[in-house]
């Protein structure tokens, strides 16, 4: 039996952590939550939820961080396919069965979570200009392109993941997975979802969508040059 884990990185998401692990365990055989150093409850809810719970202490690390620490858990729990989404619940976790399909299928090694396909998500203008750009330039010059390029509600084999170790601690995590893989020859399919978005910043996961967007703008450019340009080691 494929055995499928979530990993759900987490910072004080005591509000939504509970209802984001009870829908996604139906989905799973496992959830992992990857506590980033939360100040609130996040983990006692999580555990009391039924998730497996790893801990980034000393200090606030970064969902890089927190993603990273998960599917290293993930791997050694056994996992076949590792499915990776947010705990603020702007992903549906009924959406999972799309993701891993075409893995069991053996049609992709990674699958991305896409707000652009065939039925898009309500998103405000800035925000779908930010993921717009950031999109044209992980495809400029591509032969392998995405319609989504910043969405981290994403499926993978494990041998992708044991090829590829995410080093950085911040949101261009999410840019440096997709570089890589695509270097390393993984098959990637987008699959449509739909993202909620909280009215109030503070309930999602990235509270500044500028600096965020700018941030990962920059991950793009420096991973395109590392990997493509500079032929850097993966």
């Amino acid at each position: 039996m494929t055995k499928i884990v979530a990993v759900i990185p987490c910072y004080n998401e005591e509000e939504f952590i509970g209802s984001v692990v009870d829908w996604s365990i139906p989905m799973c055989t496992h959830v992992v939550v990857s506590d980033d150093n939360s100040v609130d409850k996040t983990a006692t809810v999580a555990l009391d939820s039924g998730a497996v719970v790893c801990y980034n202490p000393g200090y606030l690390h970064g969902a890089g961080a927190a993603t990273r620490r998960g599917i290293e858990l993930a791997l050694r729990m056994g996992a076949d396919i590792v499915v990776t989404l947010d705990g603020d619940r702007q992903h549906d976790p009924l959406d999972i069965e799309a993701l891993v399909k075409p893995i069991l299928d053996d049609e992709a090694d990674i699958t991305v979570g896409s707000r652009f396909m065939t039925a898009p998500c309500e998103l405000q203008s800035y925000r779908r200009l930010g993921i717009q750009v950031i999109t044209q330039s992980l495809n400029i010059k591509s032969s392998v392109k995405f319609s989504d390029g910043q969405c981290c509600f994403r499926a993978h084999r494990r041998n992708v993941l044991e090829r590829i170790k995410i080093t950085e601690d911040g949101f261009p995590f999410s840019v440096e997975m997709l570089i890589k893989a695509r270097k390393l020859g993984f098959r990637i399919m987008d699959i449509p979802v739909c993202v909620t978005y909280h009215t109030q910043f503070e309930y999602n996961s990235s509270h500044n969508p500028v600096t965020h967007g700018l941030h990962v703008l920059l991950g793009v450019v420096k991973w395109r040059a590392k990997v493509e340009l500079l032929k850097s080691k993966i």
